[in-house]
This record gives C-alpha cells, structure tokens and sequence, in this order.
C-alpha cells in the first residue's frame, strides 16, 4: 500500500516498487481524474518507459481516501479488506508547505500519519516506510546530524519541520508500542536536472522560483539584502538517486520489531545557498546581497522578498552535514559524480520558470 503516489517522490519511489511487489493499493485523494489516471500521466511525465506504465496500469489498485480524516475516510469494511496481505505500507503523503497553515501541516503531516499507522494495526505482517525529512534536525545548524540523534522537541526553522519531527515521533511511538517494523527515510531537498511537464507534481525547487514570480512585473533589477552566512550550505539531492536509495535500503537491510530505523537520503556534497539565490538572479530581475542579519529597514522589495522567502531563507546560515550510516553499512554510498550546483537547478525549471535576466 503506497500514500502520495502523485508526489515528486512517489512517482520516482513507484518504478521501483513496481518491480518488487505484484500489487499495489495506492490511497488517493478524490479528484475530478481518477488517481490512477493521475499516476499514469505522472510516470509518462518523468520519463518512464510504456513498459513500466503498461506494468502500473495492471498492479496498481487506486482506492479514494482522505489522510485528514479518522480511518482514512474508509469505510470499515473497506479498510478490513485493504489491509488483508498487506506486505508494506509506504506513507509518502504530505504538505510539503514549508509555512502553511498550522491547521493544514497538523492535518495531513501529523494526523494523516496516525490514520495511516491505525490502518497499519490491522495489518500484522505489514512493515511501514514513513518518508520524513533530513530537516527534522530543525535549527542545529552545524555539526554533524547523525541518524540516531534525538529529535529536537522545539526549535524549528519552519512549521514544516516541526509537523514532520511529530510524524516521526508518532511511527517512533507505534513502532514501540505493537511491536512491529518501521523505517523512516530523511532525504534532503529533492531535485531534478529534467525539465519536467507543468502537470508534473512539484518540486522544491520549482515551488520556490514559482513563488518568486512576483518579482517578475519590475521594470528594473533590485537589490535585495540577504540574511545568511557567506559559507552557507544546504544539501540537496536527485529524486531519482533518493528513489533508487530508499527501495534499495528497504530490501536490503533487516529491522528488529519495536525499533525503528533512521536513515539519512542525503548527497555526499552540499550545495552553497549562494547558488539557489543566484537561481533566482538568473529567472527574476533581483540581487541578492549577504548581510549578517535581516535588515531593520527593508525596502518595499525586499519585504515583499522576505514574506515570499520567509520558509527558504533561514537555510543560507546553515553549514551542517548528515551522517549517512544506514547507506554506508548497505554498501550504496556511491561515488556521486551529480553536480548540483546553478546550471543544475536551471535544467530543471520548465521552459516557463526560465526568464534571462534582464
């Protein structure tokens, strides 16, 4: 059983799993095309070959539901019989919203992962793969994050990172308390080199350049006075590299029941925070200049900036780095030869998301 199927990740994490299992109960949101047709669309989207859409289009079974509600929005008898076989459960399912709506992040991060670990119950032999995030190290911004670090119970540079600390808290708790078998995934910020379709689900990259674009009707580049450390870092990594990574920890490395494992998705470089900014030079008409703290006296653009940037911005202090034992001890910490890095990020963008500068 899989959650956020149409997810950047979970279309990357499907391919995969198709190969693995010969059915797949995906949970989806009601929606005017239906979720497989969702799915589908998606994987031609990223670049899958008809092989594994024909493959899709026979294993998956797409069932309606609703994360924020009790039992998945399921009736009783449904859920039994969903939950019959189950082999695995892998809730992908989230706001990825890196400053919504308290409400909306408590919902579906945190109450959407409880229903999904309810249904988990009433199914004995299934092991859950929850997909947290690296940045549930919160505001710890140097040193070494290492996987069986304990969770920060305050301190986060969003609301965000603090919805996906409680689901990992919750699957840490369930795990404990039945007796069964969880792991829990942390990748960094998801990329992509591809310039993906406009249907295709976003990206965190394409959200924030998306979010950018009212910056685009000035008739002048403006300079905006940028918060952050000049050596500033923040480790990104390919979705399709992130995808291959979790499925391969998940098939080859076994798990005690009562304890859960922790493992970092990260690449072995970090990109410096001066490159996402000058991404956005690239697409918008804007510079960005470092200064040691927020400036008391913004400009009418460099509010309108901060407001748009205010989930973003607390990274550029960031010099941290993430253990990556799990994948060390799996024998798949690869000699990643990926470049991230400006030029990178552009690739990415839709042929809409790029605007020369002027």
């Amino acid at each position: 059983m899989m959650t956020g199927a149409t997810g950047f990740l979970g279309i990357h994490l499907l391919p995969h799993l198709l190969t693995r299992h010969d059915r797949i109960i995906a949970l989806g949101r009601a929606s005017p095309r239906s979720a497989k047709d969702r799915i589908l669309s998606a994987l031609e989207d990223i670049g899958q070959p008809l092989s594994v859409r024909t493959r899709a289009d026979s294993a998956l079974i797409t069932v309606e539901a609703d994360l924020t509600l009790p039992g998945l929005g399921l009736t009783s008898s449904t859920a039994q019989h969903l939950s019959q076989g189950l082999e695995a459960i892998w809730h992908s399912a989230a706001s990825t919203a890196l400053n919504g709506r308290p409400a909306t992040l408590t919902a579906t991060n945190v109450e959407g992962t409880r229903h999904v670990l309810e249904l988990a119950s009433a199914a004995p032999s299934a092991v859950v793969h929850h997909i947290s995030t690296a940045f549930v190290a919160g505001r710890r911004r140097s040193g070494l994050m290492r996987e069986d670090d304990p969770l920060p119970a305050a301190g986060f540079e969003n609301l965000y990172e603090h919805s996906k600390s409680q689901a990992e808290h919750l699957v840490r708790d369930w795990a404990q308390r039945h007796h069964r078998i969880a792991a829990i995934y942390r990748p960094s910020v998801l990329v992509t080199d591809r310039s993906l379709a406009p249907s295709t689900p976003a990206d965190p990259v394409r959200g924030m350049v998306t979010a950018f674009r009212l910056h685009r009707n000035q008739d002048d580049r403006v300079v905006i006075r940028a918060a952050g450390a000049p050596d500033g870092r923040i480790n990104m990594i390919p979705v399709e590299q992130a995808a291959r990574l979790i499925t391969s920890l998940a098939s080859r490395q076994p798990i005690e029941p009562g304890r859960v494992r922790a493992s970092h998705i990260t690449h072995t470089t970090d990109v410096p925070f001066q490159d996402v900014l000058r991404l956005l030079e690239v697409t918008h008409p804007v510079t960005f200049t470092l200064v040691p703290q927020k400036p008391s006296d913004p400009t009418p653009a460099e509010y309108l900036s901060y407001q748009i940037m205010r989930g973003y911005l607390p990274y550029a202090f960031h010099r941290r780095s993430y253990e990556r034992a799990s994948i060390q001890t799996a024998a798949l910490d690869e000699d990643d030869a990926t470049v991230i890095d400006t030029d990178y990020l552009l690739r990415g963008l839709t042929p809409a998301h790029r605007q020369i500068s002027r």
